[in-house]
């Protein structure tokens, strides 16, 4: 669970950065699941850039299946 924020860099033209909290909002996000991202993950890294950390996060899908999944998150 988390919050969205817009703290400066990228967010400054309207993309929001995720924001893990100790007392978190459920946010709704999309879910992309593939067995080919492992072989991408350093290009995906780049591609977000410094002012982001790939994180592990629990989640709950709309059917109630729980699981955890990478995010980019904002550093901090």
């Amino acid at each position: 669970m988390a919050t969205w924020s817009t703290r400066d860099g990228a967010q400054k033209i309207g993309y929001p950065g995720f924001v893990k909290s100790d007392n978190p909002d459920a946010i709704e996000v999309q879910i992309l699941f593939s067995e080919e991202l492992p072989n991408y993950w350093d290009q995906i890294d780049a591609f977000e850039g410094d002012e982001y950390a790939r994180i592990v996060i629990d989640f709950t899908i709309d059917d109630g299946q729980v699981g955890s999944g990478n995010i980019y998150a904002l550093k901090k």
